[in-house]
């Protein structure tokens, strides 16, 4: 036995206590417990992070910039999400000036952008226009409205579609029939992405990075507004990985078309908070395209 590990310190005691000076305001407190953590784990990204939020708050951002580089190598999520930002400091660190500043944080946004609306893997080469369209006519199809996993969504949910849509006050009065209806269409949209997906890019292309992906909007949706919807993430063996950015933004796309027709349908018409995008829409069509990607994963098992 290493005698060393049992006087090893508690890596994440210290990181809470280094939170609890964060909040505190004790930033100079805060950045020496997150150095410790950061000596225990370099590989920490959450504690990269809180470091360069307390040297920006002592006005140090030349070690501001060296933590929020280094956070962002770690974290390639947060890199995505954060990137304005550690531009910001490098600005305040004068490490660029404030127009290349502006021109960088353009030149990103501009490849998000195109991120999401095109993709290309190996020689294959995918437009939103194009996902979106073979997506329509797989929904329009008289086998794929026959499809099975798609009807019985709705009957495998029977006794929580009508709770779902009763939680909005303004729709407590919907008929449970109408509320069926439109939960599989919204289901139904998502896994019409989900086959589209597939059809353009192969079959091989789904890996677990991206199923993850979709679990966590799930799971963060059912940890905030407790939706009783619950499956197993897939698994896939072999394949490439695929492009998030631009299936997210048909999602979306498939979300806000949702939306609007059941505003328009709604009768008599009614004032619906905003949330129901959300609440509603969004969970069925994400539960509709991971029910896509299941259903292929154990096809390929």
């Amino acid at each position: 036995m290493d005698i060393r590990r049992l006087f090893r310190p508690d890596k994440d005691k210290i990181y809470d206590k280094g939170v609890d000076a964060l909040k505190r305001a004790d930033f100079d407190g805060a950045a020496k417990l997150f150095a410790q953590v950061i000596r225990l784990d370099q590989g920490d990204a959450h504690a990269w992070y809180n470091l360069a939020c307390c040297f920006e708050s002592l006005k140090n951002y030349s070690r501001t910039a060296e933590c929020f580089k280094r956070y962002m190598t770690l974290d390639a999520a947060g890199a995505d999400v954060d990137l304005p930002e550690y531009v910001g400091v490098l600005e305040k660190a004068g490490h660029v000036a404030t127009a290349q500043a502006e021109e960088i944080i353009e030149q990103y946004r501009s490849k998000v952008e195109r991120a999401s609306r095109e993709a290309r893997m190996g020689d294959i080469q995918i437009t939103l226009e194009m996902l979106l369209k073979e997506a329509d006519g797989l929904l329009y199809s008289d086998k794929f409205l026959r499809n099975e996993p798609v009807a019985s969504f709705a009957k495998a949910m029977s006794a929580k579609i009508p709770l779902r849509f009763y939680a909005v006050k303004p729709l407590q009065g919907m008929d449970p029939r109408d509320a069926f209806g439109f939960a599989t269409a919204f289901a139904a949209s998502g896994y019409a992405v989900a086959k589209a997906s597939l059809r353009l890019l192969g079959e091989k292309t789904y890996l677990t990075t991206l199923s993850q992906e979709v679990v966590q909007e799930l799971t963060r949706d059912r940890a905030e507004r407790g939706f009783p919807i619950s499956y197993k993430e897939p698994t896939v063996r072999t394949g490439n990985p695929i492009p998030w950015r631009l299936v997210k933004r048909a999602l979306d796309e498939c979300i806000e078309g949702n939306l609007a027709k059941f505003l328009e349908k709604l009768t008599p018409a009614r004032t619906v908070p905003e949330t129901v995008r959300d609440y509603l829409v969004k969970e069925f069509v994400y539960t509709g395209y991971y029910i896509g990607l299941c259903e292929n994963v154990r096809a390929q098992q």
